[in-house]
């Protein structure tokens, strides 16, 4: 993962760590039965433009880094219709940055938060580390 530029000089506290598999398999059948409520319930504008609704992988990635992120930042769960205000930022193949106007963790907020995707046969997962500026209290 990579340091925001904000975060270059000062030291990091360790906020959250969140990690979540997601079944090809599974995805594919919620895909073939109803794919694009299932798409729009759970991603941005963004996000939905970005996934092709014949791929599961793509799908369960994105999925995996919500559900990552929702665990590293110890939410309450606030139900299925806030999913996307999770918001998933790709910048490398296996790389993201998230942020949500609800759990506060953005650089305005100064909390960050990136992940990393993997892949295991049928299996596509997501882990997410988020932290702040400053030092652990």
């Amino acid at each position: 993962m990579r340091r925001p530029e904000a975060a270059q000089a000062g030291p990091l506290r360790i906020q959250g760590i969140g990690i979540d598999l997601v079944d090809k398999k599974r995805v594919q059948k919620l895909i073939q039965q109803n794919p694009r409520p299932a798409v729009r319930a759970l991603f941005t504008k963004l996000e939905t433009q970005k996934i092709k609704f014949t791929s599961p992988r793509q799908f369960a990635r994105l999925f995996a880094a919500k559900e990552a992120f929702f665990k590293a930042v110890g939410g309450v769960w606030l139900g299925l219709e806030n999913f996307p205000k999770i918001k998933v930022h790709c910048f490398t193949k296996d790389c993201f940055q998230v942020e949500s106007p609800i759990y506060k963790v953005s650089p305005r907020h100064g909390v960050f938060a990136e992940g990393q995707f993997f892949e295991c046969g049928t299996l596509v997962g997501a882990q997410v580390l988020v932290w702040s500026l400053g030092m652990p209290q």
